[in-house]
């Protein structure tokens, strides 16, 4: 799906007769099957933008159109992945993964194949029957990506799907992230405030100003896949992009010191 943001603002009622601004003057386009990553510092707006392209809030300017057509409401077309998994505690893995497909009435035999494929191609097969609360956070997060999945969305957005996790565990489902936007070929839109994993997971990242949220800079990513966390290409970008967030002199001054000898290189130990 391609996704086009104009010129949209957001603000909020703070319930003192004040108005918090989330976004000021978004414009974004993101191209059919790309992998995006919205970067920031917290508070910057970048899970409202989230929000506004799910259709779960309204803007108060501006327009996001999905394959050309105005975002008005939440549609199954746009699947959502929550930070905290939002899985339904009474039920079992195959059923919360299954649970999208019968609210829309779909036949059994359609609903077992999907189901099946999705937790052949996510490793759950072993946790089928078990309960949300018996899952580790790794494996619950699996479980709503299936969940998200089996509804055939063409935009996946995800709220920074890893944050509960630990170092290993969160790089462990970014590469299988990876692999499974490869495979399904649908666009992604990923939050997060990890620089590393927007380096590893993206096309192109969008880095946010601190509220109220504007573009600051997109940066591409241009490292084929599968990345090596510590190449030098990968050390340099990251390095880059802490800059940006941190409001430091500019890239590429610093490029240009590191050239004539002023600064010396960034070295990968």
């Amino acid at each position: 799906m391609h996704v086009e943001i104009r010129n949209v603002i957001k603000h909020y009622d703070s319930g003192a007769g004040r108005v918090v601004k989330a976004l000021q003057d978004v414009s974004l386009s993101v191209e059919k099957a790309e992998f995006v990553c919205l970067l920031g510092p917290s508070g910057c707006g970048k899970s409202t933008l989230l929000k506004l392209i799910a259709g779960i809030e309204t803007t108060a300017q501006g327009r996001i159109l999905v394959d050309g057509r105005a975002v008005e409401a939440p549609s199954t077309e746009r699947g959502f992945i929550f930070q905290d998994y939002a899985l339904f505690p009474w039920l079992k893995v195959g059923e919360n993964i299954r649970f999208g497909l019968e609210m829309k009435r779909m036949n059994k035999r359609q609903q077992n194949e999907i189901v099946e494929h999705y937790l052949r191609l996510l490793g759950l097969e072993q946790v089928v029957h078990l309960y949300p609360k018996e899952l580790s956070g790794g494996m619950s997060q699996r479980v709503a990506i299936a969940r998200a999945l089996c509804l055939r969305p063409q935009l996946l957005l995800l709220d920074e799907p890893f944050a509960a996790l630990d170092a290993i565990l969160r790089q462990k489902l970014q590469e299988e992230m990876v692999r499974l936007w490869s495979k399904e070929k649908i666009t992604f839109i990923l939050v997060t405030h990890d620089v590393e994993e927007a380096i590893y997971l993206a096309d192109r990242i969008i880095v946010m100003t601190p509220g109220p949220g504007r573009i600051k800079e997109i940066v591409p990513v241009p490292m084929p896949r599968p990345r090596t966390r510590t190449s030098l290409d990968f050390v340099q970008l990251r390095d880059r992009l802490f800059h940006l967030l941190q409001g430091e002199e500019s890239w590429e001054r610093r490029v240009e010191e590191e050239r004539r000898g002023a600064l010396q290189p960034i070295l990968v130990k």
